[in-house]
């Protein structure tokens, strides 16, 4: 059986970075310039390319551009490149005895790739589970996100920088909820990324799962509830698009606590979480 496990989480995750490397290969470099980079076989990319179709990007004239999500394209080959590297990861799972987990998760460079992998990957799958339910309720697909302007696209630069501080703001509810103070910053390096951390404050790990993986349970219901509302479902269906798409660290980071022992307790830093002992009996939670 746990063999059998090891096998299912690797395959699972080989799936998820082949689909990812496939949907980021094409959104960061364009389908001409992935067909290339998969016919090379540069680089975990190879042969990401022949899901070029996935999104779809119509310049037109002047100087705007539509982003517009579209199922058609070579999906199925995207599938088939995801099954294989989920195989692959099955197979090495299954091999390899696991050891104990680390005892520290800290964001470093190493993490670019898979954060932008499964970033992309968390935005198109949004888009598409939110873009059929607002289909299902209104009749017709969302409209495209129009960056027609540069007053329009400042508009969206101001919507984005809102949810990210919503999002920062929910992981600072729950630690409230919770007794701590915690504090906001932004991190340029390795890689530009807002945070709300608890240094010298530490949770159970049960606790932690809450604050960590809060802002994508709550702003994905809000905007699932929000989808029904005439006028405001296309604002919906982006907002929970982009939080999943910037939620990637939370889950890398619970899927770290999830290996961890049931009794850990856990410190947030402002460059990852750590493990740290037990505190003193009488001592609450959060408390130094």
């Amino acid at each position: 059986m746990k063999v059998a496990a090891r096998a299912l989480a690797g395959f699972a995750q080989g799936f998820a970075a082949g689909l990812g490397s496939v949907l980021a290969a094409v959104l960061l470099l364009g389908p001409g310039l992935a067909i290339i980079i998969g016919l090379l076989g540069i680089s975990s990319l190879r042969l990401a390319v022949f899901g070029a179709q996935w999104l779809r990007f119509d310049r037109r004239a002047g100087d705007g551009f539509t982003v517009e999500f579209s199922g058609h394209g070579l999906l199925l080959l995207a599938l088939g490149i995801a099954l294989a590297t989920g195989i692959r990861g099955a197979l090495r799972a299954a091999r390899n005895e696991p050891g104990p987990p680390p005892q520290e998760f800290r964001l470093t460079l190493a993490l670019a790739v898979p954060f932008t992998a499964g970033s992309t990957l968390l935005l198109v799958g949004a888009l598409s589970a939110m873009g059929a339910a607002y289909e299902f309720l209104h009749g017709g697909p969302p409209p495209p996100l129009d960056i027609g302007s540069w007053p329009r696209l400042l508009v969206i630069v101001a919507g984005m920088a809102a949810l990210v501080a919503l999002h920062e703001f929910v992981h600072y509810a729950a630690y409230r909820y919770y007794g701590v103070r915690a504090r906001f910053g932004f991190l340029w390096k390795p890689f530009p990324v807002a945070f709300v951390a608890a240094p010298g404050q530490p949770l159970p790990r049960r606790a932690m799962l809450v604050v960590a993986l809060a802002p994508a349970v709550v702003i994905t219901m809000a905007g699932g509830l929000l989808l029904a509302v005439p006028g405001l479902g296309w604002g919906a269906t982006w907002a929970v698009a982009w939080n999943l798409a910037g939620s990637v660290g939370d889950l890398m980071m619970a899927a770290w606590m999830w290996r961890l022992p049931r009794d850990a307790w856990i410190e947030d830093v402002a460059t990852g979480m750590r493990v740290v002992p037990a505190p003193t009996p009488g001592r609450e939670a959060g408390e130094t």
